[in-house]
């Protein structure tokens, strides 16, 4: 088996504890541990599928992958955030715990078919 390093704050981030960036403070902070060492400096390459990764002692487990087809109606963003408060692709698939992306970009007056995931 082929071992796939990948960088803390992506396997954090992915595994739904915040942004990248928010996952890189968490490890500056030093509540981070692999394999029973406290990681307090980046880079840091993990295999995900070998390594024990931890926060603050408690595990880290993947995020269950989760497809959603939705149809966006006109004037509907495809962006996780926006400074306006407009209506976005996120807000009508509502009690979702993962964090949701729209895979491409409709632009606001378009309706049509849109596939969203975590």
């Amino acid at each position: 088996m082929e071992s796939k390093l990948e960088r803390i704050q992506k396997v954090l981030a992915a595994a739904g504890y915040g942004s990248r960036r928010a996952c890189e403070e968490m490890v500056l902070e030093g509540r981070v541990q692999v394999n029973g060492q406290v990681v307090a400096a980046l880079p840091v390459l993990v295999d995900p599928a070998v390594d024990d990764v931890r926060i603050d002692g408690k595990r880290v487990k993947p995020a269950r992958l989760v497809y959603f087809l939705l149809h966006k109606p006109k004037g509907v963003l495809c962006t996780n955030r926006d400074p306006a408060g407009r209506l976005r692709a996120v807000d009508l698939i509502p009690g979702v715990k993962q964090r949701l992306f729209p895979v491409g970009r409709l632009g606001c007056r378009q309706h049509r078919l849109l596939l969203m995931t975590n």
